[in-house]
């Protein structure tokens, strides 16, 4: 399991515009509720998930009853739920279509056997940190919304914005190394970085033929301990190139 530093962290808050709170609450007294609250007003879309509270209004999205009723791409799922129930819910978020990226273990609660699960599956897992703490401690505002024709992702996995727009400070150099594995839209691996080619480019290291080939940055998504692109593994072979573009030159 990847260790979350900060750096993660504020990719993945940047990164996840749409929320789910499964384990959703509504008095505002409750941690379920006015985390959420707090994520809504920093310009979050949030949606509750809890049985009890079905088709009731809050934070501006009607409450699901489950995590399959969500008819919307969600970027995060944030659970509220006891390390003993988590298991549970396993099923469901995998069922999810598209699945989230991430799926976030508020303080507290921690299930590495379902966070295993989760991995293997190409979901990024957090544990036993809360969202609203470390949103207000790195000071970041609002998240990136998704590109225009972007939003709606595929049958497997959820578009994000480029690697680019989603974090100020930290550059693709900064965040793609050699030997990350390089994650299709399907959510499994799909190649293996050998490294950054230029300022647009990804070289990748050879495939089975021996070959290697070459992606652009335009197709990533977001970047944790894995590269994610935004489409089907076969897709990207038919759409990679043989050689870098001629403006690109290897980075340093």
């Amino acid at each position: 399991m990847a260790a979350m530093d900060d750096t993660r962290i504020r990719q993945i808050l940047k990164s996840s515009p749409t929320i789910a709170v499964l384990g959703f609450h509504v008095e505002p007294e409750k941690a379920a509720f006015y985390v959420p609250e707090y994520l809504h007003e920093e310009g979050y879309r949030v949606i509750g998930v809890n049985p009890k509270y079905t088709g009731q209004q809050h934070l501006g999205a009607p409450v699901a009853a489950t995590l399959a009723e969500i008819r919307e791409p969600v970027d995060l799922v944030d659970v509220f739920r006891r390390p003993q129930d988590i298991p549970g819910h396993v099923e469901d978020i995998l069922a999810m279509s598209p699945r989230p990226k991430v799926v976030w273990f508020q303080l507290g609660i921690k299930n590495d056997e379902a966070a295993a699960i989760l991995e293997a599956a190409g979901i990024t897992v957090v544990q036993n940190r809360c969202t609203l703490a470390d949103h207000q401690r790195l000071h970041m505002g609002a998240p990136t919304p998704h590109e225009p024709g972007r939003r709606g992702g595929t049958a497997q996995g959820t578009l994000r914005a480029p690697v680019a727009d989603m974090l100020d400070s930290i550059t693709a150099e900064g965040l793609i190394k050699p030997d990350m594995p390089v994650v299709c839209s399907e959510n499994g691996q799909f190649a293996t970085v050998d490294h950054l080619q230029g300022t647009d480019q990804i070289k990748l290291t050879k495939d089975k033929s021996g070959q290697h080939h070459y992606i652009p940055l335009t197709w990533v998504t977001a970047v944790d301990d894995k590269v994610h692109i935004d489409r089907p593994g076969d897709q990207a072979m038919k759409e990679w190139s043989s050689e870098p573009t001629p403006a690109a030159t290897p980075a340093s």
